[in-house]
Formats: C-alpha cells, sequence, structure tokens
C-alpha cells in the first residue's frame, strides 16, 4: 500500500487479520506504485519472497529457491513461469523487472542491500560498553559516560530511550558523541536484550507499567548516588514521557530538570483509556497471529525502514535501521515492552496530578514537522503544556519525532541553553544553573 492512500490502507488491514500468511507493506506513493516507488516495491517483493517461501513448492522440488525475485532475469524467467503478460519497458511491471535486472546484474543496489552490505551483520556502537545492575533479582543494564576533563561539574544527564523494535540505550550514540558532560542511559525493563538484561517474560513477572520503569531507574539513581548536592537531568523520548514525569516527580531532590523530547500532546497524556475492556482488546491485537507476522515483518531491515519513516522528517539513514533490527535486538522475548506500550499501559490514567504539580523546570522540544507540532485543536497539540504548568518552556526545532537521531547538535543547544549552560557546555562558573524555588509537594499520587 501506498502511504498516502491512507483509507485504503486501513481497510486492507482486514487482510491481515482473515488470511494466513498475510504481510502489509507500506511504500512511498499513492496507488500507481510501480511507477512511483518501482525500487521500494521491488524491494518489497524480494523480502516477502525470501522470509515466506512456498512451502508447497518446497516440499515437490526437496529444495528452495533463495531468492526467486533475482531469478526472474533471461530464460529463468521461464523455468520459473512467471508471466509478464504483454507488458513491456515502458509499462509499470516493465518497471520493476528492469529493477529487478539491474539488481541481479550488479548495478546499483537499493538502500536495504547497501546497508545490509556495508556493516555485514555488524554494528558497532560508538558508546561505552553496557554495564548490568540487579532489581529484585532481576538483570537490567545501562550505559554510561563520564565527563570530559573540565566538564565534571557539568549536569548528568540520565537519557530514557523510546519503545519500539529493538530500541534501547543505543538511541542515545549521538548525544553520547556530542554532550561533554556525564551521561547515563538506562535500558528499560525488557528493553537492550542483546546488553544481557533479562527478558521481560509475563507469564514469570508481573511487571506494572510505567511504575516498574520507573523504580528500575531509581534503583540505578541510587547505585550512582544522586542526591541533593549531584542531581540529574531527566530526558525522555517521545511515547516514555509519563516515565520521565513520573521521576521528576518522585524524586524533586536528585532530578533537577525534565526534558520532554517529542512528547505526546497534552490531550493524551492527560487522558485515560476509556474503559479496561479497550485495553484488553488492544492486548489481544497483539499477540494474535496476525501480530506474529506483522512482527516479523517489522524485524526486517525492509519492513521496518517502511514503517519508521513516518517518524523522520528526511530518510531514516541506514546506520539507524541497521541498529534497531541488529541480531538480537530483535528477539522475540523484546517485543512484550512494545505490546505494553501499543496496548496503551502507558496511558492507564491521567498524568496532569503530576504535569501540573512539577516544580522542577521543564523543556518540551518537537519537531517543526511532528503532527503534535502542528495539531491546532483546543486541548491538543503544546499550548497546554506551556499555559497548564509552572516553568515550562517550549521549543521547536528541525525534524519530526527521532530528533536526537534527525537534528542532535540542535538538540544539545537547547538542552545547554536550558540548563544554562555556554555553547560549548559549560556555564561561567562551570556548574548548571538551578533557576527554581523548592516547593512543598502535595501528597504522593500512586
Amino acid at each position: 500500500c501506498g502511504t498516502s492512500d491512507a483509507q485504503r490502507t486501513e481497510q486492507r488491514e482486514s487482510y491481515l487479520f482473515e488470511m494466513q500468511d498475510a504481510a502489509m507493506a507500506m511504500v512511498e506513493g499513492k496507488m500507481m506504485l510501480p511507477w512511483e516507488s518501482p525500487v521500494e516495491v521491488r524491494n518489497a517483493i524480494k523480502a516477502f519472497v525470501r522470509e515466506h517461501p512456498d512451502r508447497s513448492a518446497s516440499d515437490k522440488a526437496g529444495t528452495h529457491m533463495e531468492d526467486p525475485a533475482l531469478a526472474m532475469t533471461g530464460q529463468n524467467r521461464q523455468d520459473y513461469q512467471f508471466k509478464w503478460g504483454t507488458y513491456g519497458e515502458e509499462s509499470s511491471g516493465g518497471a520493476i523487472l528492469n529493477e529487478i535486472a539491474s539488481s541481479s546484474n550488479g548495478e546499483q543496489m537499493g538502500d536495504e542491500d547497501a546497508a545490509e552490505n556495508a556493516i555485514n551483520g555488524i554494528v558497532k556502537l560508538n558508546m561505552p560498553p553496557p554495564m548490568t545492575y540487579e532489581l529484585n533479582g532481576h538483570t537490567l543494564t545501562y550505559r554510561e559516560k563520564p565527563a570530559a576533563p573540565g566538564h565534571e561539574f557539568d549536569p548528568t544527564l540520565l537519557l530514557i530511550h523510546g519503545i519500539g523494535i529493538g530500541q534501547s540505550s543505543w538511541f542515545w550514540e549521538k548525544i553520547f558523541q556530542r554532550y561533554k558532560g556525564a551521561i547515563i542511559a538506562p535500558d528499560l525493563i525488557g528493553c537492550g536484550l542483546e546488553n544481557g538484561g533479562d527478558p521481560w517474560d509475563p507469564l514469570k513477572r508481573d511487571v506494572e507499567v510505567p511504575l516498574d520503569w520507573v523504580e528500575g531507574i531509581e534503583r540505578l539513581m541510587q547505585n550512582k548516588g544522586f542526591d541533593e548536592m549531584h542531581r540529574c537531568v531527566v530526558v525522555a523520548q517521545n511515547g516514555v514521557a509519563p516515565i520521565g514525569i513520573k521521576l521528576a516527580y518522585r524524586n524533586e531532590a536528585t532530578v533537577s530538570h525534565l526534558i520532554l523530547l517529542s512528547p505526546p500532546c497534552w490531550e493524551r497524556l492527560t487522558s485515560a483509556f476509556t474503559s479496561e475492556e479497550e485495553r484488553q482488546r488492544r492486548h489481544r491485537d497483539n499477540i494474535g497471529s496476525a501480530a506474529e507476522f506483522y512482527f516479523n515483518y517489522l524485524e526486517s531491515k525492509i519492513g521496518y525502514r517502511m514503517k519508521i519513516r513516518e517518524f523522520f522528517k528526511e530518510k531514516p539513514d541506514d546506520r539507524f535501521i541497521s541498529l534497531a533490527t541488529a541480531k538480537g535486538a530483535t528477539r522475540r522475548e523484546a517485543r512484550t515492552p512494545i505490546i505494553a506500550m501499543n496496548s496503551g499501559d502507558l496511558n492507564y490514567r491521567s498524568f496532569e496530578a503530576e504535569l501540573t504539580a512539577l516544580v522542577q523546570p521543564v523543556l518540551t522540544m518537537t519537531g517543526g514537522n511532528d503532527r503534535v507540532y502542528t495539531d491546532k485543536r483546543p486541548g491538543f497539540g503544546l499550548g497546554p503544556y506551556s499555559t497548564k504548568m509552572n516553568n515550562e518552556k517550549t521549543v521547536i526545532i528541525n525534524g519530526k519525532t527521532m530528533l536526537p537521531w534527525e537534528s542532535p547538535d540542535a538538540v544539545l543547544k537547547e538542552i545547554r541553553t536550558f540548563l544554562g549552560l555556554k555553547d560549548d557546555g559549560e556555564d561561567e562558573t562551570g556548574r548548571s544553573q538551578d533557576m527554581f524555588i523548592r516547593a512543598r509537594r502535595q501528597p504522593s499520587l500512586q
């Protein structure tokens, strides 16, 4: 389906639920996809055939052709009984055929193949290696970077990654490379399994979302000795805003500032699901046979590339795709946090009470192409953050949702300004300006 053919896409999703071995691919375009995006159509066909072989044909022949799409040229086209009818090279079918032929002849390959060949299946991070700690017998992981010389008094950033296919602390790689102060980036429970953490098995471990994710980070904060003299700045990415909000609310003595990158609109954070029945229905939708098929597709490079594009202003780079779909990052056990996120477990209730009671300065940063920024409906968008919160500042930068990857320099520039640091990451005194008055907290919220 084409990304601009939204209405028909929603109608066609029923194929996933009604047909066995059905898959859906999103390709740039509307309806004339073989002409609009012939390379992407070809790659989608190749990936589908490769990942979902014809079992009946394999049983008859005893072997399975590894990549039939590449065999659709020359004499092999007749052997495979692939009929193009009367299409010529000027037709849409001919356009796809030429793309397939060019790849098999060693000409320029699509981005999917180029990225895979470039890293040979090995993704090396420019980050410190992961470390582990314990919480109630559960092994959790994190990455940590010490401050550069001369920046020991810069605020420590506590970075909370978003939840999605393959997402973990690697998401902050570009921030690790640029920020000169100390950084700690935990992996949420059930995420970053490739780093050595324990998977979240709902049948063996009951995890309350978002509370257990918050408590996991709080244990790490305790281990690192954060106190009133050594505080941290919490930075939460996109949909995990409730985790950052609860951390700041519960730890005003150790969290000096809260930064929300591409957060949901105000209405989303301050409204609960209409019913428990709706939440349970979403859970069922995320664990059925159709969901299994969809997960397999999204965990492939081509499937993930097509899906994640909607969160970037420009085309996502190959490195981001490779890190998210790296071996170990997309294990079946790593799906549980995604299921919880998709089912709305993070929004089981309103967080308006915490948002309006925060005493720390809050920075809301979003991309100019983020639909949250462009949504002008009353109660939606970013406006209520400024009108209903104390000490809140909203900034708009270039990008859409994945700002630490799209515009890392702009993100850090706004963070340094917000923290009272000079452009080089250090203010006049060598310390961050902690400009707020502590207030007595209202009774604790559950």
